[in-house]
């Protein structure tokens, strides 16, 4: 995670409820200069409730884009709403 975006609401808020059941520990790194999501004294308990549909889109996810840094995130998210937005116009 990074200060100034990308995110949303939505994020937000799931993340403050993950937090707070100790399923994450978002910590800031000074060295780093940003937020990082770590795993939480009881993310195996979260685990445990999901699906094996759900762990598999998980996976496919962190699969496609674990490898990437924010910046190439925020690229991608970027060309993802662009051209989702036929009538989205540019003066």
């Amino acid at each position: 995670m990074y200060p100034d975006g990308p995110g949303s609401n939505a994020i937000s808020v799931e993340l403050s409820v993950a937090t707070h059941k100790n399923i994450v520990e978002i910590n800031y790194l000074e060295d780093k200069k940003g937020y990082f999501v770590e795993p939480g004294e009881n993310l195996n308990k979260m685990i445990d409730l999901l699906t094996n549909e759900e762990k598999n889109k998980i996976n496919k996810v962190a699969d496609e884009f674990g490898q990437y840094d924010l910046r190439e995130l925020s690229e991608k998210a970027t060309d993802v709403f662009i051209l989702n937005r036929p009538t989205l116009k540019f003066s």
